[in-house]
């Protein structure tokens, strides 16, 4: 298993989500962090609810962002669009 810092996330992010109680990346973590870090593809990454999807676009989207001179790191632009699936959010709602 890997470990954030193997992904290529940085050390200040991975001292924020460790107090946050999270060591090591789920499986989606690990598939999609080294691929928003360093492709400029789309990804799409289908996972069941609370297996840190979220995380897995967030963490490397958050990382890239320099706030220094407000703009996105390395001189291109990236756009992240997280999908939240509706009928997930409809079926946990329906059910309290």
């Amino acid at each position: 298993m890997n470990n954030f810092k193997n992904l290529g996330i940085e050390h200040k992010l991975i001292e924020s989500i460790s107090e946050l109680g999270f060591e090591n990346p789920t499986p989606v973590q690990e598939k999609a962090i080294p691929l928003v870090l360093n492709d400029r593809s789309d990804l799409i990454a289908l996972a069941q609810t609370g297996t840190g999807k979220t995380a897995a676009f967030g963490l490397p989207s958050i990382q890239q962002i320099d706030l220094k001179n407000y703009s996105l790191s390395k001189f291109r632009v990236q756009m992240s669009t997280i999908i939240l699936v509706i009928k997930d959010i409809y079926t946990k709602k329906s059910m309290t």
